[in-house]
């Protein structure tokens, strides 16, 4: 019987120049965030799913978030975390993200964990073809890294990996919607109808 060897990983690789860096994603996940607590009742007053209040139309309007949205700020942390990262994620040829680039980043994301993995080479491949399959968003990846890191005291499962992943590309599709809409539903709210 052939022993396992136990490799230490204690050396995180830095990330391509082009990604974004991990403070700018955390502050667009907090901004989406934002968005999201606004957004929801804005979109359930449009719906008719709860009366429009002057209360939460007021409470959107002296917000932080849409003084942020107004100045172009925001959309200015969207482009920098999205722009450049598409040019490197993504095989602009055939359209799908580039294996090379979830290799470096599933490697670094375990590498993250500073723990000692037997056959480190087997789990890392084996994430890397699931998270490769799942042509997986980078701002979402990122997003559930980063809360795996903070939750998790070693490397997680891949299921684990799909779970947060899944939550946060939900997350982020809802906030694409929002940042696309949550300004016609504010002036639809407000504007009074003849």
């Amino acid at each position: 019987m052939k022993e396992s060897k136990v490799v230490a990983l204690n050396v995180v690789p830095l990330p391509p120049a082009a990604w974004p860096t991990t403070k700018q994603l955390l502050r667009l996940e907090s901004e989406f965030d934002d968005l999201l607590f606004y957004y929801r009742p804005l979109q359930a007053m449009y719906a008719g799913e709860l009366p429009v209040t002057q209360e939460n139309l007021a409470a959107y309007e002296r917000s932080k978030l849409r003084a942020t949205l107004r100045s172009g700020e925001l959309q200015k942390l969207v482009a920098a975390c999205s722009t450049d990262i598409e040019a490197v994620w993504w095989n602009l040829d055939k359209g799908d993200v580039r294996a090379s680039e979830v290799a470096k980043f599933i490697s670094r994301f375990i590498q993250s964990f500073g723990t000692s993995l037997q056959n480190p080479e087997a789990v890392m491949r084996e994430m890397i073809n699931d998270v490769h399959s799942w042509d997986p968003d980078f701002i979402a990846l990122s997003w559930a890294c980063a809360a795996l890191r903070l939750s998790e005291k070693k490397p997680p499962t891949i299921s684990k990996l799909h779970d947060a992943y899944q939550t946060a590309r939900h997350k982020l599709a809802e906030a694409w919607d929002a940042l696309d809409g949550v300004e016609w539903l504010y002036e639809q709210l407000t504007t009074p109808t003849e």
